[in-house]
């Protein structure tokens, strides 16, 4: 019989962690006023979760990689609020600046690894969950990046 430590069912379920969205096998693509689409950059879906001092980078999965890809982790500790949540995809870069996923699994790779955001979860005391997208995606263009921080954010 097959079993799981109890640390796994932790992992998966990681105090304040919040499962991201789904993509959804589609043979054709929507199209319309409603859909928004995302380029898929070759990388790790990531919920980037800042509470004052507190980091942590989840995977879809609920495993930390906050440690791993310290750049991200820097950029998100740099931002001037005290508790934001983004989801997003961690992006590692070839030499000619495109994605690679080979280089993403790789230590250097990690550490220098970038995070594409493209929804704003949690800003302040607000949760932003019940907004519609659009007005999150709205709100996320005006959140301040600056210095380092805009550079290993995109």
């Amino acid at each position: 019989m097959l079993m799981r430590s109890p640390l796994a069912r932790d992992r998966r379920h990681p105090p304040g962690f919040i499962h991201p969205c789904k993509p959804v096998l589609s043979l054709k693509v929507p199209t319309g006023p409603e859909w928004i689409h995302e380029l898929k950059h070759d990388g790790f879906r990531i919920v980037a979760h800042k509470n004052g001092d507190d980091l942590r980078l989840w995977s879809r999965n609920g495993r930390d990689w906050s440690a791993e890809f310290a750049s991200i982790t820097a950029a998100v500790m740099a931002l001037p609020v005290a508790r934001i949540v983004l989801d997003g995809e961690a992006v590692a870069q070839c030499p000619q600046g495109l994605p690679d996923f080979n280089a993403l699994l790789g230590r250097s790779g990690c550490a220098t690894a970038c995070l594409y955001a493209f929804d704003l979860l949690h800003l302040g005391v607000d949760n932003l969950r019940p907004s519609e997208l659009c007005d999150r995606r709205a709100l996320l263009r005006k959140t301040p990046a600056e210095g380092a921080a805009g550079a290993a954010l995109q």
